[in-house]
């Protein structure tokens, strides 16, 4: 007897002792997955609440996000992609940002609704950035809780998030990529890396130049598969633009494309870096360069790659096109897209530092975010409201108070043929969204010959344009909407809109007009 009840309670402790191991176990399970999945859930929270300030008006901080628009109301009526009803032109270059807006949110995509996708798509951007700081820095898996709030508050993307533009997309994509050959997936970032182009062309600077690197430090040629979803999707997109304009590339590129080194990479520095909390303070520049010297350190050479791709972006973007140093966030957004490497670097920079340098570091760094967000986040409400001034109330004037076959001229051709009706011509006098204004060249009489054939009937025009019409064109004037510190400028200053009724072309105009037919 006294043999057999120690037996059962040998297997009784022994139970007992199965069953705190269990729990231990799954405890640690637990624990594990808080571990794993918390700083992308806390990156995606915070992404989620800082756009939150910037919900709440019924307004876009550029007049192209409703080209988007215009483009996605074609594609709901029926009348395929185009600008003016079946004229099916060319004038995006982010035909996935165009798809998904045709699909969001099962209809006509309102303000509001656009911006709510661009904050969602923003906070799973800082949560994919809080993942690849834990893929670089697997050793100290903390510093991913920092690096997704770094990413969630950077200045320009959360602008970027609620602009109604590609921007979001584009970086989302572009960090899906660069994760996914980290982990060497590369049929997964083949095929972001192509979406990541037609989300932004510009990606194909960063995709190539990390793809190489990744290539040359594995010693593997393969890892250039990751290359061909972006070569493909070049190729796709170039046959689409050909077939609809005989063109390889869209209208923006002939636009707005062309080599100026110098002036763009002072807007670099002046209307891009300046905003980033990383390079603007001597606290973010001191993690940046400690996170590559950790890097070096330990012989890892992702984080490094990763920079280098994304300096290179940077400056690919700055010298392939026509910057000005007078404007905003206009022109900064091409830049953002790979922008999150500047955080993630500085958040590397975090490891196997002393606790106290640690916390005194990152929250000067966090005091710079502060400041620089809410100094970013009062210039863009400034912004939503020249746009509204400038370009919804004149798209709602010609709209509401012009002969509805009107033919209209206009320099902001966003709003002007999203809100007006699909009988109204809207002919866009920049060429972005027309094939054969965008290959005219920079004789505005030129254009303006080709837009007198179009039997334009009314303008609306900004005062840099007043000079050529008047000598084009007999005008009245309707009536004129003004902006007194219009905030895409830097400095702000006064700007004009003015609606016009076309009386007719002057003779000296007429017969130059002729002598090119």
């Amino acid at each position: 007897t006294r043999c057999a009840s120690k037996r059962l309670k040998t297997r009784s402790d022994a139970s007992q002792g199965s069953f705190r191991a269990a729990l231990r176990y799954h405890a640690g399970v637990r624990v594990t997955r808080i571990a794993r999945y918390g700083a992308e859930a806390l990156a995606f929270v915070a992404g989620l609440v800082l756009c939150l300030p910037l919900l709440g008006t019924d307004a876009f901080c550029l007049d192209d996000s409703f080209i988007h628009l215009a483009y996605a109301k074609s594609i709901h009526l029926g009348e395929g992609i185009s600008y003016n009803p079946f004229d099916s032109e060319t004038g995006f270059s982010s035909p996935l940002w165009l798809g998904l807006l045709s699909l969001w949110p099962f209809g006509l995509p309102s303000i509001l609704a656009v911006k709510c996708l661009g904050a969602l798509l923003h906070a799973a951007s800082a949560a994919l950035g809080a993942a690849l700081c834990r893929e670089c820095e697997p050793e100290t898996p903390h510093v991913a809780w920092v690096a997704g709030v770094f990413f969630a508050a950077t200045p320009l993307a959360l602008q970027g998030a609620t602009s109604g533009m590609e921007v979001p997309l584009a970086t989302l994509l572009t960090l899906a990529f660069t994760l996914a050959l980290l982990r060497e997936r590369l049929g997964l970032a083949a095929c972001m890396g192509g979406l990541a182009y037609l989300a932004r062309p510009e990606t194909l600077a960063f995709t190539a130049c990390f793809s190489a690197s990744r290539a040359l430090e594995l010693r593997s040629a393969g890892k250039l598969v990751a290359m061909l979803g972006p070569g493909a999707a070049l190729l796709v997109f170039g046959a689409y633009c050909s077939t609809v304009s005989g063109h390889f590339w869209p209208n923006t590129f002939y636009v707005k494309g062309g080599a100026h080194p110098a002036a763009g990479l002072t807007y670099l520095a002046k209307e891009v870096l300046i905003l980033q909390p990383v390079v603007a303070s001597v606290a973010g520049l001191a993690l940046l360069i400690r996170g590559l010297q950790e890097a070096a350190r330990k012989r890892s050479f992702a984080l490094p790659s990763i920079v280098l791709s994304g300096c290179v972006t940077l400056l690919a973007i700055a010298c392939s096109r026509r910057l000005y140093p007078d404007l905003r966030f206009y022109q900064s957004r091409y830049f953002v897209i790979v922008l999150w490497v500047l955080p993630l670097a500085a958040a590397c920079g975090l490891a196997r530092l002393r606790r106290g340098v640690a916390v005194l570091l990152c929250g000067t760094l966090c005091l710079a975010n502060g400041y620089l967000c809410f100094y970013n986040n009062s210039l863009q409400l400034a912004q939503e409201r020249g746009v509204d001034r400038l370009h919804v109330d004149v798209a709602r004037y010609v709209a509401a108070s012009l002969p509805k076959e009107s033919v209209i001229g206009v320099e902001g051709a966003g709003a002007s043929r999203y809100f007006t009706p699909r009988s109204m011509r809207i002919v866009d006098l920049v060429g972005l969204n027309d094939r054969h204004l965008a290959h005219l060249g920079a004789n505005p009489f030129l254009k303006l010959c080709y837009v007198r054939d179009r039997g334009v009937t009314h303008f609306a025009y900004p005062a840099g344009y007043a000079a050529a019409l008047d000598r084009a064109f007999e005008l009245t004037t309707l009536v004129r909407f003004a902006e007194p510190a219009y905030a895409q400028l830097d400095p702000p200053r006064p700007w004009v809109v003015t609606v016009a009724r076309v009386n007719r072309p002057r003779a000296e105009f007429a017969a130059f007009c002729a002598q090119l037919h």
